[in-house]
């Protein structure tokens, strides 16, 4: 697997051959043996658990988990791609305090300008290292 770090969200990469097939294969009727591919995917704030069942044989389970992620997610969703599986968490937006205006007329006054840029600016989420995992 692979992770991207994409701003306010954070994309892993899982590499399963012939997935998107193996989850059709089955599904038409035919052979009770072939059932299909099941992806899962569970999460909460903190944690989250990919479970594909069936893949590549009947019966055969493959898991990736992360008990403790490096920040908090507020979503979790997994596409199925033909060769691959993409798992988008999305970031917990920061809560970022308003400053207070006004003061003593210091060296805020002087930069007042850039203050209303500030306030402009999309919001802020936690950069994440390049892996996403506590121990």
């Amino acid at each position: 697997y692979a992770f991207l770090d994409d701003g306010p969200k954070v994309r892993l990469y899982v590499d399963l051959p012939g997935i998107q097939d193996a989850c059709v294969a089955g599904s038409s009727g035919g052979d009770d043996e072939a059932a299909p591919a099941k992806v899962d995917l569970e999460w909460s704030e903190s944690s989250m658990c990919l479970l594909v069942t069936n893949y590549p044989k009947a019966g055969e389970e493959r898991c990736l988990s992360f008990g403790r992620l490096y920040g908090e997610i507020e979503k979790g969703v997994v596409k199925t791609k033909k060769e691959r599986l993409v798992v988008t968490l999305v970031k917990k937006e920061k809560k970022v305090e308003p400053k207070e205006e006004g003061g003593d007329g210091g060296e805020e006054s002087n930069n007042a300008a850039g203050d209303d840029e500030s306030q402009q600016k999309e919001p802020e989420y936690e950069e994440w290292p390049a892996i996403a995992a506590k121990d």
